[in-house]
């Protein structure tokens, strides 16, 4: 399949995209496996989760505060 690809690719296709096409393949070759995950990689993620947490926080304590401040209603 590689070799059939080459082929259209130095026949059909623009310098600049044969370019491309050798190095996209250059760094397929390059791969060493699996990444080891970091903390970078979850970085966004976990923006979101702790925003997320605060907004639910903040909305919990407002309910209470506002439901300490209401009167009480009694029924009779």
């Amino acid at each position: 399949m590689l070799k059939w690809e080459e082929q259209v690719v130095s026949a059909f296709l623009p310098m600049g995209v044969q370019r491309a096409v050798s190095q996209s393949r250059k760094s397929l070759s390059d791969d060493h496996g699996p990444t080891k995950l970091q903390y970078q990689h979850i970085e966004g993620s976990l923006c979101l989760l702790y925003f997320g947490l605060f907004i639910s926080i903040v909305a919990f304590v407002g309910e209470l505060v506002c439901n300490k401040c209401r009167p009480e209603i009694s029924s009779k």
